[in-house]
């Protein structure tokens, strides 16, 4: 059924990936975060990820994540190939809400995973955890109404 209420909106969704490893991806999303751009490559990876079956431990996928989110590819590969921000990402995880940052520089609480993000038109929607279809499908709705208003 998401599948439809994705397609009504132009989001595609692919449920035939398996689960991998996130670690990788994680650090590298903390070291986009120095950068300013942890959202752009969070959308990168969500769409390879969820829209295109790609396993996010695959280091060719992250790396052409980050291409994409507007980040250096060498010094990408430089974090994959280290163990930087192994120790910052294992101590966050004892955290189970933390804030992080938009573009915006507003701060954002997330307190659960997946975070869904949608953005259309200057508004978004913004839905943490795992959720009901319906509230995706509501979420979706009050964010086409809030773009068509503008």
């Amino acid at each position: 059924m998401l599948d439809r209420v994705g397609k009504k909106y132009g989001i595609q969704f692919s449920w035939n990936g398996m689960c991998s490893s996130a670690l990788d991806s994680l650090r590298l999303v903390l070291w986009a975060q120095t950068k300013g751009k942890n959202e752009e490559l969070m959308a990168a990876l969500g769409w390879r990820h969820h829209g295109n079956d790609q396993q996010l431990a695959n280091h060719e996928v992250l790396l052409a994540s980050a291409a994409e989110a507007g980040l250096d590819p060498r010094e990408a590969k430089e974090v994959l190939n280290s163990r930087r921000f192994e120790k910052e990402l294992l101590e966050s995880s004892t955290q189970w809400t933390r804030k992080t940052v938009t573009p915006a520089g507003q701060g954002m609480l997330v307190s659960g995973i997946p975070v869904l993000i949608f953005r259309s038109g200057g508004c978004q929607e913004t839905l943490q955890g795992s959720v009901p279809q319906s509230e995706v499908e509501a979420a979706l709705a009050r964010l086409e109404a809030q773009a068509r208003d503008r």
